[in-house]
């Protein structure tokens, strides 16, 4: 592809040092509207209280969002994702949330760190149902190669829809390793007119973001997967690791998306 779209997912518990120090919806809201001006066209979201845990309280994902499209027309993913307690129609409030366009879809289970992370293929057809019904574009996120069976589960249940959009998770502690061969595999078994991108959990640098622009896929970064600009460096905030993001598909000689390019690019219509 020719234009790149920068996803960014920027609230990670374990960078922040307290509770006091975690952006409010305000705050949060303002640094997204900067990583759009840096050059994000999707943000990923997860509904958090005051304290960066799960909940389904929607009131500060709510408000942040708002706060969000009075200043800028970034396309707004929801999570439902996330090792916790809560139940499958707990972990995909957001995408009730009116102002939501893509929804990210965990295309099964797997073992991350010490924690079993549950994602059973009810659950999966459960949540794709729920975004088809609210309008919401699922991004189906695969962390294993045995997830691929479900995308075509999905397929022959007309629960998804092409153009298939995906994230390749990978990296994970307990996952497939974000490897140049795992990477090139994984983008491999995708079908043909697949949109996709990477996400090397806790990256060191940017040379993987690099490959996956090279095989023509897009990127994501954040707090929520690495902080690090380079293997002794450390952003100070998403706006930082965007614009590293954006200056290096702009040295390999791409552009990078607007959310109305990744719209059209996606199939969403706009909500």
């Amino acid at each position: 592809m020719d234009k790149v779209a920068i996803t960014v997912a920027p609230l990670a518990q374990s960078y922040y040092d307290d509770v006091s120090s975690f952006p409010t919806p305000e705050r949060l809201a303002q640094e997204i509207y900067e990583c759009y001006q840096a050059g994000a066209s999707v943000v990923h979201l997860h509904v958090i209280d005051g304290q960066g845990r799960a909940t389904v309280d929607t009131t500060n994902f709510r408000q942040t969002v708002r706060r969000l499209r009075d200043r800028c027309d970034i396309i707004v993913q929801g999570s439902t994702g996330g090792v916790s307690d809560l139940t499958r129609d707990e972990r995909s409030v957001s995408v009730e949330v009116p102002e939501v366009e893509m929804g990210s879809l965990n295309m099964g289970s797997c073992n991350v760190g010490e924690q079993a992370y549950i994602n059973t293929p009810g659950d999966v057809e459960y949540w794709a149902a729920k975004m088809r019904q609210h309008r919401v574009l699922p991004e189906m996120t695969f962390f294993e190669p045995g997830m691929m069976t479900m995308m075509h589960r999905l397929l022959e249940k007309k629960l998804v829809a092409r153009p298939l959009v995906v994230n390749l998770a990978l990296g994970f502690p307990g996952t497939l390793p974000a490897a140049p061969d795992n990477i090139l595999f994984m983008a491999r078994q995708l079908p043909t007119g697949t949109v996709w991108m990477l996400t090397p959990h806790h990256a060191r640098d940017f040379s993987l973001h690099a490959l996956s622009v090279a095989l023509g896929g897009n990127v994501r970064v954040g707090f929520e997967d690495s902080m690090y600009l380079a293997p002794d460096k450390k952003a100070a905030n998403n706006v930082e690791l965007v614009a590293k993001a954006r200056a290096l598909i702009e040295s390999l000689g791409r552009q990078v998306m607007t959310p109305a390019e990744t719209r059209a690019l996606y199939g969403l219509a706009g909500k």
